[in-house]
């Protein structure tokens, strides 16, 4: 009797420290897409963003844990990028991500097919500010433009936070049917 409780004790704590958080719709750039992300992420002010992100194109929106180390960055470029261009973009964001990402390792990279439109994403892990990181980007087309998104976290909670990224690329919601309008000035009260 004993053994079996252990058992089911140690097991009920693996399932509780594995398991995925809650999670909550978010709508961007004026409901043109929609994401779920979990319900502990809050908007990361403006003003921190080149702290993470030192690309020319800075982010629309980051999204972060309380302690700014499990990020969604979400980028509109001004890449010029239809459903079909896709998978030839993973292609590119590899050459990318070995140039210049240290100790750039691929995990795994694909399209997912959602509602007739290719998601393109990569997993990989590499070492950034002297720490090892896991990567998920997942990206697609919005109004002829790529649309990035950069989920990442310190190596060691990837087991945590890999469904979850999953789960938000695989929840990813783009609406061809709102009016596109041009892309405004961040505000985190959009968010």
């Amino acid at each position: 009797m004993k053994i079996f409780t252990l058992s089911f004790l140690c097991t009920l704590a693996c399932c509780i420290g594995l398991a995925q958080p809650a999670l909550v719709k978010k709508s961007l750039l004026q409901q043109q897409v929609e994401i779920v992300v979990p319900t502990t992420f809050t908007v990361l002010p403006a003003s921190r963003f080149t702290d993470f992100y030192r690309q020319t194109t800075q982010p629309v929106v980051v999204f972060s844990d309380g302690s700014e180390q499990v990020r969604l960055a979400v980028f509109y470029t001004q890449l010029m990028m239809d459903d079909n261009g896709i998978p030839a973009y993973t292609d590119e964001l590899l050459k990318e991500l070995r140039k210049n990402k240290k100790g750039f390792n691929l995990k795994d990279d694909g399209i997912l097919l959602k509602d007739g439109k290719n998601i393109g994403y990569i997993k990989c892990v590499y070492k950034e500010q002297g720490q090892k990181r896991f990567g998920y980007f997942f990206y697609t087309s919005l109004n002829n433009q790529l649309l990035l998104f950069q989920f990442d976290c310190q190596r060691k909670a990837q087991e945590n936070w890999e469904g979850t990224a999953a789960n938000m690329a695989s929840t990813l919601v783009i609406n061809p049917n709102n009016e596109p309008q041009p892309v405004t000035a961040y505000n985190a009260q959009n968010y």
